[in-house]
């Protein structure tokens, strides 16, 4: 898993940034693999539909577990998970399901700020500190660089994007680094300015989902972007395209041998 971890950790390059197309499944991870995609990450909003229950760390974590598992099994890339808020509010619960997604096979992880006790809040950063460097300390005992991803969920929560979240972020990120984080995740974030501002400010690869309308690869990478997210998008196209093709089988029975 080391060798996976620091191959993964690699990816991470300003301006020549890692795309993930995010997966659910053992299915769309060798999807992914087979089109050529160097690592696969999960998105928590797609896996937890997938298996029948709503995002925000809705889904139990053992059913969670049980996919990450299969992922793994299925692929030879790194594998990512989307771990919410830790599975947990205290540091402790946070290290146990963090360690628990290690040996299910996870190389990296998202943590994000914005959720406590089943609520959308931003949480103090001291307190999102403590869940990280938890984390890099299990991790550190199973001798594997998981790469933490830090999630700054400022930007969602508040729907609007300002300089002062920007600097919220900064601020933030440079917290999370120094708590062991391996990167900066802010979704929401598509203003290119204020990207560019915020990559150029952290000492820290700097992670953006692609949105409706945001910007493209291209404008991410010459922001300085170093990993683009397709978060739930992949997983919401298929379904839509699926709903489609049902509701078009009442009048059109070959529709799915065309």
């Amino acid at each position: 898993m080391k060798s996976l971890a620091d191959r993964f950790a690699g990816l991470h390059q300003q301006h020549n940034p890692v795309v993930l197309v995010n997966i659910w499944d053992a299915w769309s991870a060798k999807v992914c693999e087979a089109a050529g995609h160097p690592a696969v990450a999960t998105s928590s909003h797609s896996l937890a539909e997938s298996v029948g229950f709503n995002d925000g760390q809705k889904v139990p974590l053992h059913l969670l577990l049980a996919a990450v598992e299969s992922i793994s099994r299925s692929v030879s890339v790194p594998l990512t998970v989307d771990f919410e808020a830790g599975f947990g509010d205290s540091p402790q619960q946070v290290a146990d399901a963090v360690d628990r997604v290690i040996v299910a096979g996870a190389v990296g992880i998202n943590l994000e700020d914005g959720l406590s006790r089943g609520e959308r809040l931003l949480v103090e950063a001291e307190q999102h500190c403590e869940k990280i460097a938890r984390a890099r300390a299990v991790a550190a005992q199973r001798d594997v660089p998981l790469f933490i991803n830090a999630r700054f969920d400022g930007v969602l929560l508040e729907k609007k994007q300002t300089d002062t979240l920007v600097d919220e972020a900064i601020r933030r990120g440079a917290l999370y680094r120094a708590a062991g984080a391996s990167g900066l995740f802010v979704p929401g974030l598509t203003e290119l300015p204020l990207i560019g501002r915020l990559s150029r400010s952290i000492d820290l690869p700097l992670n953006i989902m692609m949105m409706p309308g945001g910007p493209s690869v291209a404008e991410l990478a010459s922001a300085g972007v170093s990993r683009v997210s397709l978060g739930p998008w992949p997983f919401e196209y298929l379904s839509r395209s699926f709903r489609r093709t049902v509701e078009e089988f009442a009048t059109r029975s070959d529709v799915f041998f065309s």
